[in-house]
């Protein structure tokens, strides 16, 4: 029979166990029932307080007795309880508290409150009140250490001393051997009654304790293992029920039986009763050992103790905590910041084979004011198939402890989840939860943008390198187009970023927010730049007599699509009529018949335009060709030249300048026989140039007829 009146608060844990031993059954199999036991609604004891219409106002339920609920009402008056002495005339009032549990269990008390006009000084019926160091409420749940409030008579105002102004706080703890005296909330008692207070030293059961043993293991104290109270370690010499069959406290897995035991500390005083608790012990077979994965706690510096034993992964049992008793972790007493435990389960755990570990990283914060961070946004795209931490999104001084709004309780958000749209979500930082110092609220606003069509381009791209193509020179259609030169979309390229030839570029659209992009097109670039013409072997070479142009170089050079330009770099290209000018530099380039690209480098070619020398003969025969003979632009080039021409006997028979006409083959000089052209021969000269720095020249020539 089970009953909750006299069973544990929380999760009994029952065993039941079928063997061979009963009818009609062979082998032996358990079963676990787990019966969660609710802690009702408590109104405390009818109770009775006077009062006296010269004391300041009050509140009804200070004056309840059995330790009662808070958070109920009264009746009839101020629902809250608040009662000023003041408004009532000398008489009995009876209020009514109600407590009205979440499960819908209610409890209500009777309060008789009798007023007076008088001044109202307690009266002590025992200066010497023995209290056990660990008090509990009327269900015998709740324990803690015994506080002013015990004192009786209960509901009335005590002081540190016979003189003091500040009364005490009824929750202040008892000390042992301490003297308290009793008054009134005004203080004008003018003599306060003496109470001195004796705090003996109670039993200690521990609390609540789920074992489990292997059924291989060694016999073990079931004390050494109990969960520790708020007085500490269960103390040993207490009795287990039902027996053990070591007749101690000692459990046998291999004969004792899983299920269900009280542990009970008697008294050693009348102030305190007997302490108990129940052992839940179940048995299992031996397995490998698992320390199971990483944990990462995080608790507040005024957090109570934590055994982490229970923040272990479910089903890992046993082991140890290094540097721990028991895996009792205190947050008040531990180090700011970050605490690193190693838990390890060994085999010499029971029903464990071999060794393992896991880390606890624990994090303690000290409180600090609310701040949830101040309100952010964010966007992503539709095809951001990830899970995002929100706490990531929170501004940099947020505290990391609070809680998200449903449904994104455990701080993830799926953008491909959770569709195009916008989502709003709350995070709130309060200080009964988190760690905090008052409360603060920030909202956190989700945009999911839908993922744009693709831009469309040319797959293959060609560019002339004399144009300096840029990215911006690239054509593709799309909007808000964005290209990118790896395949990753990582690195952004500029417009005015130089193509290179040979490489790949990627080229996405965006939406308006340019957060969303399209699927990559590729575009490959050629960028092309055919070679500079080449110049024939004294293709610079020009007589100015023949009036040489540009079309004349350019039939010098080898290549394509040639254009002569006047610098090495930009201009106009010239037409290919320009006369050619002496000592000037030109500059060549050929152009791709294909693409039609110009090269980029360009020939320079320094044009020489010069008379074309000396003839070697001629023949003034009359015929109309070559009937005199003439250097080409002597004249022109050296205005101060003179000329001589000598027979084979070394007789001058010519002498000629600037002012002179050319040579027709007759003597004009004195002494030279007859006036007809000379005879057919070799004639020899000397031309001086006189320019100052040419040389005089030396030659012959023929004459013909």
């Amino acid at each position: 029979m089970f009953d909750p009146a006299t069973a544990a608060i929380g999760d009994n844990t029952i065993i039941f166990t079928q063997t061979a031993e009963d009818a009609c059954v062979t082998g032996s199999d358990t079963s676990t029932f787990t019966i969660n036991v609710t802690q009702g609604p408590n109104a405390g004891d009818d109770s009775s307080v006077t009062l006296s219409t010269q004391q300041d106002p009050v509140n009804l339920f200070n004056y309840i007795d059995g330790n009662p609920d808070s958070g109920g009402t009264f009746s009839p008056g101020n629902s809250n309880g608040d009662l000023d002495p003041a408004d009532y005339t000398a008489g009995d009032y009876t209020f009514t508290y109600t407590v009205t549990s979440s499960n819908g269990c209610s409890d209500s008390s009777d309060l008789v409150v009798t007023i007076t006009n008088d001044i109202i000084c307690p009266v002590i019926a025992d200066n010497t009140q023995e209290f056990c160091e660990s008090v509990s409420d009327a269900d015998g749940n709740n324990p803690r250490r015994p506080q002013v409030r015990d004192l009786m008579p209960m509901n009335i105002t005590w002081y540190a001393t016979a003189t003091s102004i500040e009364a005490l706080s009824p929750t202040a703890t008892l000390l042992d051997n301490e003297d308290y005296f009793a008054g009134n909330a005004n203080g004008d008692c003018p003599n306060r009654e003496r109470v001195i207070v004796q705090i003996d030293k109670a039993p200690n059961a521990g609390s609540t304790t789920n074992i489990t043993a292997c059924n291989s293991e060694d016999p073990f104290d079931i004390v050494s293992r109990l969960n520790p109270s708020i007085l500490g370690a269960a103390s040993a010499g207490g009795t287990i029920t039902p027996a053990l069959a070591s007749g101690t406290t000692v459990f046998n897995p291999a004969v004792d039986p899983a299920g269900q035991y009280t542990y009970r500390v008697q008294s050693e005083n009348s102030a305190c009763e007997d302490d108990t608790t129940f052992v839940n012990i179940n048995i299992t077979q031996p397995v490998p050992a698992n320390a199971g994965a990483d944990v990462s706690l995080t608790f507040c510096s005024t957090d109570g103790v934590q055994n982490l034993f229970n923040s272990l992964p479910s089903g890992i049992t046993g082991g140890s905590f290094a540097g721990l008793t028991n895996g009792i972790f205190n947050p008040a007493t531990a180090t700011i910041g970050e605490n690193v435990i190693t838990y390890t389960l060994t085999s010499s755990d029971a029903c464990v084979t071999g060794t393992d570990t896991s880390t606890f990283t624990i994090t303690v914060n000290e409180p600090q004011d609310a701040n949830a961070g101040g309100d952010v946004t964010a966007i992503y795209c539709i095809g951001e198939d990830q899970n995002i931490d929100l706490t990531t999104l929170l501004g940099d001084d947020a505290l990391r402890t609070g809680s998200f709004s449903a449904p994104y309780e455990n701080g993830s958000f799926n953008p491909s989840e959770a569709g195009v749209g916008v989502y709003t979500i709350s995070y709130s930082v309060d200080g009964a939860a988190n760690c905090a110092i008052g409360t603060d609220t920030a909202t956190i606003t989700i945009t999911v943008n839908d993922v744009p069509d693709a831009p469309t381009a040319a797959a293959i791209q060609s560019f002339c390198l004399i144009d300096n193509p840029t990215v911006g020179d690239i054509v593709v259609t799309g909007d808000n187009v964005v290209i990118y030169t790896d395949d990753e979309l990582t690195n952004e390229a500029d417009a005015t970023t130089a193509l290179v030839s040979g490489r790949s570029y990627y080229a996405v659209s965006t939406n308006d927010t340019a957060s969303c992009s399209s699927e990559s097109v590729v575009i490959n670039v050629t960028i092309t730049d055919p070679a500079a013409p080449t110049l024939q072997l004294e293709g610079n070479e020009f007589c100015r007599s023949d009036n040489p142009t540009i079309q004349e170089l350019i039939g010098n050079l080898n290549g394509s699509g040639i254009q002569i330009y006047t610098s090495n770099s930009g201009g106009t290209a010239i037409t290919a009529t320009t006369p050619l000018q002496d000592g000037v530099t030109y500059y060549a380039t050929s152009t791709e018949t294909a693409g039609g690209c110009e090269s980029s480098e360009r020939l320079a070619i320094a044009v020489e335009v010069n008379f074309c020398g000396i003839p070697e003969g001629f023949s003034p025969n009359g015929d109309g060709i070559n009937d005199q003979f003439v250097i080409p632009d002597i004249a022109e080039t050296f205005p101060n030249y003179t000329i001589e021409i000598f027979n084979r006997w070394g007789n001058v028979v010519f002498k000629g300048n600037a002012n002179t006409d050319d040579w027709n083959g007759i003597s004009n000089q004195s002494g030279t026989l007859g006036n007809d052209v000379l005879p057919v021969g070799v004639y020899f000269y000397i031309l001086n140039y006189n320019d100052g720095q040419t040389s005089p020249v030396q030659g012959k020539l023929y004459l013909s007829i």
